[in-house]
């Protein structure tokens, strides 16, 4: 009988049997439609294609699904899905004028599913292609083909902004770019850091509420942030014996391959010179160790310049870096991605406006 090593939820691979995998694919695969049917879910935008014949597709033995293929009239299109292991399905588009293009593939936040045994809370899956030039003609997910049945309703063109503002006020930038408070972690970011391990570094910490949930799921984490009145005073109680202040410069306080795992949620859009750091990662991180980052996507400005909204997330005065996912990964040398993220997504009009992306890099 041959043998899978089959990863099921993040950082736990179980050796199991063929068979098994086989078993347990269709077992999933029929509590999760039980599940999506019988019980109310977020809403979707709705989606002129027809899926039902269509839809499902298996990924090494495990079964996933497409659940709302949708864009327009953004000049993207969006597919949507759940998978039940961590290897997504390959996915391209063909164009009208022949041309090929693949997608940008972000794990999203599904906590409906997280109740399936197989399923992690981050099951969910968007795929995010750029329609540059040319209208969607047909996508292929895996070995299954589906016709794009409204592609006349999708734009090509570079988006363009209106009028934001319309009042007699004359508005100064202090009232339109400001700082937020110290914030407590989201279930998304949450989600994403379980799977940590050994000892961890949360780099820019804020108040410690996310080495305080860390701690509380017993592992030796600490944090490090910039020395400011307001952190002084926000800082948690029962975790300030764990948190570093300090000046903000290279290098960090630390010793050479001391962490298991760093930590930077949507911190180094707000470091001018954030560039400096990712060296000092590399060298306080033991061989293999991994990087979790968040940032604010910046893809989020052209697609809500088309529904006459404005991404007020990006418009903190300290932020300095504005990231993709093309640009982060190129930027974290010498890591390599292991899996994106999307996370914080707001809907507008009916759309889904992407707040952050987000990674996890290993040390090569």
């Amino acid at each position: 009988m041959t043998e899978l090593a089959v990863t099921l939820r993040f950082g736990v691979v179980f050796p199991v049997s063929s068979n098994i995998v086989t078993q347990k694919a269709r077992g999933a695969a029929r509590r999760l439609r039980k599940r999506l049917r019988g019980q109310a879910q977020p809403a979707k935008r709705p989606s002129p294609h027809s899926l039902a014949a269509n839809r499902e597709f298996v990924v090494e033995g495990l079964p996933g699904e497409i659940l709302s293929i949708s864009g327009a009239p953004l000049p993207v299109l969006e597919v949507d899905g759940w998978c039940g292991g961590m290897t997504l399905p390959d996915m391209s588009l063909e164009l009208s004028n022949g041309r090929t293009i693949y997608p940008r593939v972000s794990r999203t936040y599904r906590p409906d599913l997280a109740p399936v045994p197989e399923i992690s809370t981050f099951a969910g899956f968007t795929a995010f292609f750029q329609l540059e030039g040319a209208k969607p003609k047909m996508l292929k997910v895996g070995e299954k083909l589906i016709k794009v049945t409204n592609p006349a309703d999708y734009s090509t063109f570079e988006p363009h902004y209106g009028t934001l503002l319309n009042t007699t006020h004359v508005a100064h930038r202090s009232e339109i770019y400001g700082q937020g408070p110290t914030a407590p972690s989201t279930p998304e970011i949450l989600a994403m850091c379980e799977s940590v391990s050994g000892k961890v570094l949360d780099f820019g910490c804020g108040n410690g509420d996310l080495v305080r949930w860390l701690k509380s799921r017993g592992h030796d984490a600490c944090g490090i942030e910039l020395d400011t009145e307001r952190i002084r005073v926000d800082i948690l109680a029962e975790v300030a014996d764990r948190i570093t202040l300090y000046d903000g410069a290279a290098p960090l306080p630390y010793a050479d391959d001391e962490f298991d795992t760093i930590i930077a949620t949507e911190v180094i859009e707000h470091i001018p010179t954030y560039e400096q750091f990712i060296p000092e990662f590399a060298r306080i991180l033991r061989p293999g160790g991994r990087l979790y980052v968040t940032v604010p996507d910046i893809s989020s400005i052209p697609l809500s310049s088309i529904t006459g909204t404005v991404p007020w997330h990006l418009l903190e005065a300290t932020h300095f870096n504005f990231f993709t996912h093309e640009s982060m990964d190129a930027t974290m040398v010498p890591f390599e991605i292991e899996q994106r993220f999307q996370l914080c997504s707001v809907e507008v009009s009916g759309r889904r406006i992407p707040g952050s992306l987000g990674a996890i890099y290993r040390l090569s």
